[in-house]
């Protein structure tokens, strides 16, 4: 698979009266205020059948140009040198991967369907206008929501997704928007199996590793995945809980790996000591949202990352997270 990676931005693809809507409001409104404002007259032209649904993602760059004082949105980490990078965006409460190697590109969830935008003016910044691979990991929304945004604006050559049972398949607004946009991509689908390899450019590898069976979980269907790159290796367990990481554990793969992110957000009915002792990481990642209503990462995670010496990162606290490695060494650098 070969990505093709540019270093301008890809122009979005709104229409044209869309474009210079914005551009207007650019021009005429500015400070905090002035995006509230833009917010609300969106909403009321969108009511009144002036502006269609999907401009409205948009208004978080425009909300965040307004507050960064009109510096581009999502510029992201600015990574130099070769080797390969993993990039975990940070999206709130919610999980999204990226991984770029040589000229390949693949992302692992988007987080949720207002987190679409982040994501895609996130690939724009980092010169991705295609992505070889997406996972979907599993149809909860803060994984697959922005999704949505980036199969309508972004060329995506395969979606992995996990065969989900015919009494497991959700009926959910936002699945069903995920599946429309997934149709009209015209990427192909791949059933997520465990095992499976993809060659990426430059000598890396992407294993998917489960869902190693079946569950009556949705998060227990999630797509994990093992990204090794040289000697380095990168392990996502989207949500597993324990009973799809026990699963995981008795097919004998080999979890060993320098970064982990953590099951589920750090959940505590994730996360179990054997799995966290297989994959024996330095780094583990908790992809969580500030003061989220859930507590994660919870206490008990947080404790057994520490008894393992663990260095924990968590893009509440330190925004997006960003490792790069030349196939031996490991970097990492933080937004925050």
């Amino acid at each position: 698979m070969a990505a093709k990676r540019k270093t301008t931005r890809k122009k979005q693809t709104k229409s044209r009266e869309t474009q210079t809507f914005f551009r207007s409001l650019k021009r005429i409104l500015s400070g905090i205020g002035g995006a509230v404002l833009a917010l609300a007259l969106c909403i009321c032209l969108q009511a009144l059948g002036i502006l269609d649904e999907d401009a409205i993602p948009a208004l978080g760059e425009l909300k965040q140009f307004f507050v960064s004082g009109g510096e581009p949105a999502n510029a992201g980490i600015s990574v130099s040198g070769d080797g390969a990078q993993v990039h975990i965006l940070d999206v709130g409460q919610g999980d999204s991967t990226l991984i770029l190697c040589g000229d390949s590109a693949v992302l692992l969830d988007g987080g949720e369907r207002d987190q679409g935008e982040t994501v895609v003016s996130y690939l724009e910044a980092q010169g991705v206008d295609s992505l070889d691979l997406v996972i979907a990991s599993h149809p909860h929304s803060d994984h697959i929501g922005g999704l949505i945004e980036v199969l309508k604006r972004v060329k995506v050559e395969e979606v992995v997704m996990p065969d989900l049972p015919e009494d497991q398949i959700p009926t959910t607004s936002v699945y069903e928007k995920f599946l429309n946009a997934l149709e009209a991509s015209g990427a192909q689908v791949t059933p997520a199996a465990s095992g499976d390899t993809y060659k990426l450019d430059d000598g890396g590898v992407l294993e998917i590793l489960g869902p190693a069976g079946t569950f009556d979980d949705l998060n227990d269907w999630s797509v994990s995945a093992k990204f090794v790159y040289g000697s380095t290796a990168f392990v996502v367990s989207a949500d597993m809980e324990e009973p799809a990481e026990e699963a995981l554990l008795a097919t004998g793969i080999d979890l060993s790996a320098d970064v982990l992110a953590l099951s589920h957000h750090g959940s505590k009915t994730s996360n179990s000591e054997a799995y966290l002792d297989a994959v024996g990481a330095d780094y583990y990642i908790a992809q969580v949202g500030y003061d989220n209503d859930y507590g994660h990462p919870h206490q008990q995670t947080v404790q057994r990352v520490k008894e393992r010496d663990g260095i924990l990162l968590r893009s509440d606290e330190d925004g997006t997270i960003v490792f790069t490695t030349d196939g031996q060494s490991l970097d990492v650098q933080t937004e925050k």
